[in-house]
């Protein structure tokens, strides 16, 4: 059980203070670490996943349920955050917009429809790790070049 465990890693400490970034090249920073860390659980998801066994105990069972669960709430306000980040800078467009909403919605019900069966979780958690990294590499690295561009423009030279 700890092994399955360590999937969702150690607990993250908070500052006291909290600094919330309210310029783009910190706003992208933290949403890069914020990809950077949903990859990450993805890949040791998915690693997991292919040991080879399709039973587990309950307790493996319930914690890889867990790891799961916390993928989808990490997803998602990480797409809320990105998209609220995006917008602000004019950089939202419609369309990807509409592909974080589809993305979450069919992830969620993936997830409920075959999430307690070992071999289609193994396959929900590839799709999800496809698609989000094509869309990383694709919308928005767009998107934030765009930000970029958009940020650039609003910050008067110095």
């Amino acid at each position: 059980m700890a092994a399955v465990l360590e999937l969702v890693g150690p607990p993250q400490v908070r500052p006291v203070a909290h600094y919330w970034p309210r310029v783009w090249s910190e706003q992208q920073l933290l949403l890069e670490r914020q990809h950077d860390r949903l990859e990450g659980l993805l890949e040791r998801l998915i690693r997991s996943h292919c040991d080879g066994r399709s039973e587990l105990s309950p307790a493996e069972e319930c914690s890889e349920g867990t790891a799961c669960t916390i993928l989808l709430r990490q997803l998602s306000l990480h797409l809320r955050l990105e998209e609220r980040w995006l917008a602000q800078w004019g950089a939202l467009c419609r369309g990807h917009r509409a592909s974080h909403r589809q993305v979450a919605a069919e992830a969620i019900d993936s997830f409920h429809s075959g999430g307690h069966l070992r071999l289609q979780r193994l396959q929900w958690l590839m799709d999800i790790h496809e698609w989000f990294c094509q869309h990383r590499d694709g919308a928005d690295a767009l998107a934030y070049a765009r930000a970029s561009h958009n940020a650039n423009l609003a910050t008067p030279e110095r």
